[in-house]
């Protein structure tokens, strides 16, 4: 019979952590979380990998923007030669004044903006645009995390990733399908253990320890 993962097969730092962030449910309710969420797959793991390699084109918008399997990952659709866009802003006005994104202390707004762009015939690497160049098209999915990572700060990150790179290739060792955005360790031995991208490192808080 297979054993259930339970609050005390987490490392010790991890239960502690859990503990901490989440008392209000108490143990009880932490240990059912763990329990519930160690058999759950990643929520990236049915996101499909592309067959040719992500290139940026440039587009008559002014942005650039991932191309790949001869579509538009930023795109929602495709009229003729042009492709439909949406990105969405949204706030909360809470006590303390405008907030971005979703708060559960306000009033939640949101507006939308939908343009289309035609795109160029021939790409550019993508590692080599910054945050600004590139299309934050985003109608509530993962497309902005198809972006490859920004370059490290340091030198010693920056050499960790290209081993990380050449050892593993350049995708979420979990999910294989998007960029690996951020370095997964062991916080209680310091090792390596590959690169996730930040949507599955967040997924990983509670299940990850117990795979």
């Amino acid at each position: 019979m297979r054993h259930m993962p339970t609050l005390d097969d987490l490392p010790p730092y991890r239960r502690a952590k859990l503990l901490w962030e989440l008392a209000h449910f108490g143990v009880a309710g932490v240990d059912q979380m763990v329990r519930e969420r160690a058999g759950v797959p990643c929520r990236l793991s049915g996101e499909p990998k592309p067959s040719s390699p992500r290139v940026a084109v440039l587009g008559d918008d002014g942005r650039f923007h991932l191309m790949s399997d001869g579509k538009l990952l930023c795109a929602q659709g495709r009229t003729e030669q042009r492709w439909e866009h949406t990105q969405i802003c949204s706030w909360t006005e809470t006590s303390g004044g405008l907030l971005q994104g979703y708060r559960s202390d306000g009033t939640h707004e949101s507006v939308a903006h939908t343009w289309l762009a035609q795109a160029a015939d021939e790409g550019v690497p993508s590692t080599a645009l910054r945050p600004e160049q590139r299309c934050q098209s985003d109608n509530y999915t993962v497309t902005m995390h198809y972006w490859p990572p920004l370059p490290a700060r340091t030198a010693p990150v920056r050499r960790m990733r290209a081993a990380l790179v050449e050892a593993l290739g350049p995708d979420c060792h979990l999910c294989d399908a998007l960029p690996g955005a951020m370095v997964d360790h062991d916080y209680s031995t310091g090792m390596v253990r590959g690169p996730l991208t930040e949507l599955t490192r967040e997924f990983l808080q509670v299940r990850q320890p117990l795979r």
